[in-house]
């Protein structure tokens, strides 16, 4: 983009679509993966919520106390709704098994959820308007970070807090009903506080695991601000001090106004779902990972703590070094054919490989499952 050329209102046009959007604007398909988004989470968070630094957060949370408004998810207890959103989203993003948008590099539903189901129960909203404002939330977030990506993580950002953060702001707006002008100032209070740096994969740091919620409670804030009359800059994407100024200096607003409202990114949205059944073909453990990330990469957690078994078949895309060894220290005896990188090739038995279609038939029966009469 040349110096000389003017940007467009981006935020204007961005906040004027959110007040305006139904959740009949959305095509049916839509809708459904927004379903199966919020389901994907909500396995996420149950699989997030024992690990150490959710405990944490969790902990301290409590001991900070608030009004009861929201629940935290398999606690029974409640907190105000931002913190709510804080923990939840400290759950979702507790060991990167949430969903992944590769060209935004972000995570949106540790996110854009947290924040849109702790206002949902705050409020009593139903659920069309839980999944208007989710839908909101993961295409203003997801554009954004389309909009300033590489740029944003080469400067050391993250997108997780910082686009997570004006997404969620949106989207709690839609909860809270907001008319355009507010949500463009909401947009301004997520902006005016974004940040997440990124310097933890350097020297190490736990905060990693809070991007979710920083980005979830961020925007429950900001929309809360807005509408008790606390707004930020109603420009603050395309401000000379603004968004885009801080976080890429060389954006692509096309990449947010562009088809909005006709094409969804949400639907670029991965996760991808592994796991382990016993002989008889029944689930013993499932696991969730980003849809880009490699299966070998889930062996560890599907195997860790189950009794070990006497044979682990697999296909050939767990074929590793890494793999075989975790296998064999177990105890265990692996029945994987090599992959086609391998130049020396091991034997499997093919009466025990057979034992695979197990795991097949598990997943053709997952298939089955109609996510979109799922009550959300």
């Amino acid at each position: 983009m040349s110096a000389t050329q003017p940007i467009q209102p981006v935020t204007a046009q961005l906040s004027a679509w959110a007040a305006s959007f139904k959740l009949d604007d959305a095509p049916a398909e839509v809708v459904q993966r927004m379903k199966a988004l919020v389901l994907d989470f909500l396995r996420v968070v149950t699989v997030g919520q024992p690990l150490p630094w959710s405990r944490a957060a969790r902990n301290l949370t409590l001991q900070l106390g608030g009004k009861a408004e929201s629940s935290l998810v398999l606690c029974g207890s409640k907190v105000d709704a931002a913190r709510a959103a804080f923990v939840n989203g400290a759950y979702a993003h507790a060991c990167d098994l949430d969903d992944t948008h590769v060209g935004s590099m972000h995570h949106a539903g540790a996110s854009i959820l947290p924040a849109v189901l702790a206002m949902a129960e705050r409020d009593n909203l139903d659920g069309r308007t839980l999944l208007t404002a989710a839908i909101i939330g993961y295409e203003a977030s997801l554009r954004i970070g389309l909009a300033t990506q590489p740029a944003l993580f080469q400067r050391g950002f993250m997108a997780t807090p910082v686009c997570g953060a004006m997404g969620a702001a949106l989207a709690v707006s839609k909860c809270l009903n907001l008319n355009e002008k507010d949500m463009a100032g909401a947009l301004g209070a997520a902006g005016a506080y974004a940040g997440g740096l990124a310097q933890f994969y350097l020297s190490g740091g736990v905060t990693k695991r809070l991007n979710g919620a920083r980005g979830a409670e961020s925007g429950v804030m900001a929309a809360l601000l807005s509408q008790a009359g606390i707004w930020g800059p109603r420009d603050i994407l395309e401000g000379e001090a603004g968004f885009f100024h801080a976080f890429s200096g060389a954006p692509k607003p096309e990449k947010i106004t562009g088809d909005l409202g006709q094409g969804f990114r949400l639907m670029e949205v991965s996760t991808k779902i592994h796991a382990v059944v016993d002989e008889q073909g029944l689930p013993v453990r499932l696991l969730l990972s980003p849809g880009q990330a490699s299966d070998m990469a889930a062996v560890p957690g599907l195997l860790a703590g189950l009794p070990t078994p006497l044979t682990v078949v697999a296909d050939r895309g767990y074929d590793s070094n890494a793999v075989l060894d975790l296998i064999t220290r177990s105890g265990a005896c692996a029945n994987i054919p090599s992959c086609s990188r391998r130049i020396a090739r091991r034997s499997v038995d093919p009466h025990i490989y057979r034992q695979r279609n197990l795991i097949e038939r598990f997943f053709c029966r997952i298939k089955q499952f109609q996510i979109g009469r799922a009550h959300v």
